[in-house]
């Protein structure tokens, strides 16, 4: 097993969205249900559920702050060797090691003070069924991570995986609304 350390950089804004609220046992979603359920909802009641939804949206822990699944790096990565149809290989041969990924950014490192510093919360307007709500995530214009990726030689090589990650970066993107947004360029270290 061969290991490379990738250094990440972001040529695109990074808009994350994690999917707390969609575990209905989650206590974010039990708390953002009892938002969203008032009938006539004030402009505080926008205000709260907003708050939610970003909140719910941003993986962090307080291990290691703001952070990435390593699991959507491989996602994305896979995707690259897809292009060069090696996706077998790749799931085969090659993973990242990481579980949580450190998102290096200029922001504050808690999804509270990130709600209160207005260019770290991306507001746009997603099709739910036949109508168009606003939905609020974090974004991210300036980020980088740092991944370890482990390569199995025997089934993709070290040259492959190097060409599915470059192409994951510039053509797939990591995040949400990929590839208009978490596209990225890679260094090895």
């Amino acid at each position: 097993m061969e290991q490379l350390r990738l250094k990440i950089t972001g040529t695109a804004p990074l808009l994350m969205h994690a999917d707390t609220l969609a575990n209905p046992l989650s206590v974010a979603a039990k708390a953002h249900k009892e938002l969203t359920a008032k009938r006539k909802k004030t402009d505080a009641d926008h205000l709260d559920i907003a708050r939610s939804e970003f909140l719910a949206g941003c993986y962090w822990s307080a291990e290691d702050g703001i952070y990435v699944p390593g699991q959507n790096f491989d996602a994305a990565f896979c995707a690259g060797a897809k292009l060069q149809k090696l996706g077998t290989h790749w799931k085969r041969g090659a993973f990242v090691l990481e579980d949580r990924v450190k998102l290096l950014h200029d922001g504050p490192d808690t999804p509270d003070a990130l709600w209160n510093e207005p260019a770290f919360v991306d507001c746009r307007g997603v099709k739910v069924g036949q109508a168009k709500v606003m939905r609020y995530r974090p974004i991210f214009l300036n980020w980088a991570a740092e991944v370890m990726l482990t390569i199995n030689p025997e089934v993709l090589s070290v040259r492959e995986a190097q060409k599915a990650v470059s192409d994951a970066g510039a053509l797939i993107g990591v995040g949400t609304y990929r590839p208009r947004f978490g596209r990225f360029e890679v260094n090895y270290v």
